[in-house]
């Protein structure tokens, strides 16, 4: 049908461009279009019925970049824009994926090497043993922390919060993503790693007046932690970039798209002609480019 609807158009171009002369059709589709070809000025009338007849869809255009950024600028026939926005955004996932999986590699990384060298039960039995000293308002004997040689979290955390002090936080659930990045972050569980070591006529402490060397398994899993949170922070900018991408894709096809269609004013009419007792109604192409 639309093919029927171009051919008479065109044909209707013609008349209009041979002075209206009558040109006289078969009534067979194939026989009819080879007539009107023969009839049509050159192939850019042609070309810009075409056009007319393709107006886009801005709201397609940018429902297509916003899945698929390049997509709306493929269906406008902006091939090159369309591609560098295609690649931008396969270099952003393509970057996401790899950092978030750097991530999670260093993640296990420093977690097991937490398992292999950090221990609750030294931490909390230095903490039981420096209670007084760090406050001398705390009885540790009031605090039942170990339970056999297991360690009662609870009392563990009641502990921490009546030292105070440099004693900022209670320590997280074990294994719990908080209790991993506590112990490398916080001095007052520098006593908990393998490494650590005193005097024991000057023990350890970290007040503003005083602050005692943190351990080298301390300051190296705090790298790696970093390390860890640093792959992250990149796959999530990446996946920023791929947001933007997808939003800056929608919106240039939709706009491209309407400039376009702004350019082209159409409108299909039926027009009719008498020769005699026979009456032609055929419909008609108005085209004005808006430039």
């Amino acid at each position: 049908m639309k093919l029927l609807v171009v051919i008479m158009i065109i044909l209707n171009m013609s008349l209009f461009a041979q002075n209206n002369d009558k040109i006289d059709l078969s009534g067979s589709l194939n026989i009819d279009q080879l007539i009107a070809s023969k009839n049509v000025s050159s192939t850019e009338d042609e070309k810009m019925l075409i056009d007319a007849m393709q107006k886009r869809t801005p709201i397609l255009a940018a429902v297509m970049s916003l899945a698929v950024p390049g997509a709306g600028q493929f269906y406008n026939e902006d091939y090159i824009k369309g591609g560098i926005l295609f690649l931008i955004d396969a270099a952003a996932l393509t970057t996401a994926i790899i950092y978030d999986g750097k991530g999670n590699d260093q993640t296990d990384y420093f977690e097991s090497f937490a398992e292999a060298h950090w221990d609750v039960r030294a931490y909390a039995r230095w903490t039981m043993n420096n209670a007084t000293r760090i406050n001398p308002e705390v009885d540790p004997s009031q605090f039942n922390v170990f339970n056999g040689d297991d360690v009662n979290w609870g009392e563990l955390n009641r502990l921490e919060n009546a030292v105070g002090n440099y004693y900022s936080h209670q320590l997280a659930g074990y294994q719990e993503q908080q209790y991993y990045e506590m112990i490398g972050k916080y001095t007052q569980f520098n006593p908990g790693w393998d490494d650590f070591t005193e005097d024991p006529d000057d023990p350890f402490t970290y007040t503003h007046t005083r602050k005692d060397p943190l351990t080298e398994r301390f300051i190296y899993y705090a790298g790696q932690r970093g390390e860890a949170n640093d792959f992250y922070n990149t796959a999530s900018k990446a996946v920023l970039v791929m947001v933007v991408n997808h939003i800056i894709s929608a919106v240039e096809a939709a706009w491209t798209s309407a400039k376009f269609n702004k350019k082209i004013d159409a409108g299909i009419t039926l027009e009719k002609t008498t020769y005699g007792l026979f009456t032609d109604i055929y419909p008609s192409l108005h085209v004005r480019l808006n430039l």
